[in-house]
C-alpha cells in the first residue's frame, strides 16, 4: 500500500475514493538536526551542548500540509494538478485552493541549564525536545481535537466558473502505544462518476455492444461510495462481456468452436491419449489473443485478481486495489476503441477504392 505523500494531487482529488483511509505517518520526524556548541569541560571534553535544533517533518506531513493548508497552488506551480473538465470537456490545469494556511513557526528554542550531561545525554535531551515539538505541530494541525474537516476547491484555468469542492478528513485515533493518524476523502461535487463522464462517453460505444455502459458506472459509484467488493463484481462482469464478445466473433469466422472455447485437450502422462478439461478464464483470453486487446492478452491474470477480491480480499483491499484496475480495464476499452476506429476506417476506405475502381472500369 502507498504511503500517503506517494499520491498524486490529481489522484486524491480525482481517484482516492470516499471514506477510504490512508495512515499518516505524522509522529515521526524525517530528520533531526543540531549544532554542537563549545565543548562545557573545555578542549578534549564530550560534554558539548547542542544548538540551533532543526527538525524537518515526514513526507506525509508535509503533503497534508500543501493539500489541506496550503492557500493556493496555482497552475504554474511544480505540483501540478491536470484533469479533464467534467463540465467543459477539456484537458486542463486547475489551480488548488485551499484555504488559510497553517503557522508551525511558533516554538520555543532548544534550552537545558545542564553543564555535566555527556554527549549522549545531550542528544536524548534533542530528541526529547524534537518529539515534544512536532508533538506540539500535530495539536497545531488537528486544532487541539480528535477529527478535523477541510474544504479544498479546484477551478478550472479554461474557465474558473468551472468550480469543485472536495471535503477532507483528518482524524486521530489514540491507541496503548501512542496515537494513529488517518486522512480521508468524505465528500465531493461533482461525484467520482461525474468525473470519469468523458471516458464513459469515449467508450460508449463499445460498453453498449456489451450492454455494460451502467456496469462501468455502476463500478466507479459503488468505489466511490467505498464499497469495494461491490465494484470488482462490475470489474469482473465487463471483462467476461468482453471475452465472450470475442468469442462470438470467432466463433462467427469458424475459427474456434463452442467446444474448443469451453475446454482445453490435455496430454496424459506417460500416454498419447488426451483428455478434456475445462478452460480457466485465462486460458480462454490466451486462446482469443487474435481477437482481444494486447493488454487485456498480456494481463490475463487481471480476471484472477478481480475473482480473487470477490473470495479473499477485505473491503480495504479491493478499495486499495481498484483505482489500477480500473486503468486497465480502461486501458483495453482504449484499444478497443482504437481496433474498431481502423476497422471503420479501413471499411470506409475500402469502399471509396471499390468506387474509384468500378468508375475506372466503366471508363473504359
Amino acid at each position: 500500500m502507498k504511503s500517503f505523500h506517494e499520491y498524486s494531487l490529481e489522484e486524491i482529488f480525482f481517484e482516492l475514493g470516499i471514506y477510504n483511509e490512508i495512515e499518516l505517518d505524522l509522529a515521526t520526524p524525517k530528520e533531526v538536526s543540531y549544532t554542537i556548541g563549545a565543548d562545557v569541560g573545555g578542549p578534549g571534553s564530550s560534554r558539548s551542548v547542542p544548538t540551533d535544533v532543526k527538525i524537518r517533518k515526514s513526507d506525509d506531513f508535509n503533503r497534508v500540509l500543501s493539500v489541506l493548508f496550503n492557500g493556493k497552488i496555482e497552475s504554474k506551480d511544480k505540483d501540478k494538478v491536470y484533469h479533464l473538465c467534467p463540465t467543459c470537456g477539456i484537458q486542463n490545469s486547475f489551480v488548488v485552493e485551499s484555504g488559510t494556511g497553517l503557522d508551525l513557526s511558533s516554538y520555543e528554542p532548544f534550552k537545558t541549564n545542564s553543564s555535566t550531561a555527556t554527549r549522549d545525554e545531550y542528544r536524548e535531551m534533542v530528541n526529547s525536545y524534537a518529539k515534544n515539538r512536532l508533538e506540539k505541530m500535530i495539536e497545531t494541525l488537528f486544532a487541539g481535537k480528535s477529527l478535523r474537516y477541510r474544504s479544498v476547491t479546484i477551478k478550472c484555468t479554461y474557465n474558473e466558473e468551472h468550480r469543485f469542492d472536495f471535503y477532507f478528513l483528518l482524524k486521530r485515533e489514540t491507541c496503548e502505544d501512542g496515537s494513529k493518524f488517518y486522512f480521508a476523502k468524505v465528500g465531493q461535487y461533482p461525484s467520482f462518476a461525474d468525473f470519469k463522464v468523458i471516458e464513459t462517453i469515449k467508450y460508449r460505444s463499445i460498453l453498449k455492444s456489451l450492454n455494460f455502459e451502467s456496469e462501468y458506472k455502476r463500478a466507479q459509484g459503488l468505489y466511490s461510495a467505498g464499497i469495494g467488493i461491490g465494484a470488482f463484481v462490475y470489474l469482473r462482469r465487463i471483462l467476461e462481456a468482453l471475452v465472450l464478445q470475442a468469442f462470438e466473433k470467432a466463433q462467427t469466422e469458424n475459427v474456434i468452436s463452442q467446444d474448443e472455447y469451453e475446454y482445453d485437450e490435455i496430454k496424459e502422462a506417460h500416454s498419447d491419449e488426451k483428455r478434456k478439461k475445462r478452460r480457466t478464464f485465462e486460458s480462454k483470453i490466451r486462446l482469443l489473443k487474435d481477437y482481444l486487446p494486447k493488454m487485456l492478452v498480456d494481463n490475463a491474470y487481471t480476471y484472477g485478481i478481480i475473482s480473487k477480491g470477490l473470495h479473499e480480499l477485505t473491503e480495504d483491499e479491493c478499495i486499495t486495489y481498484f483505482p489500477a484496475l480500473l486503468k486497465g480495464i480502461e486501458l483495453i476499452l482504449e484499444q478497443m476503441h482504437h481496433i474498431r476506429e481502423k476497422e471503420r476506417l479501413e471499411n470506409e476506405v475500402q469502399k471509396e477504392m471499390n468506387k474509384i475502381k468500378t468508375a475506372m472500369n466503366t471508363k473504359t
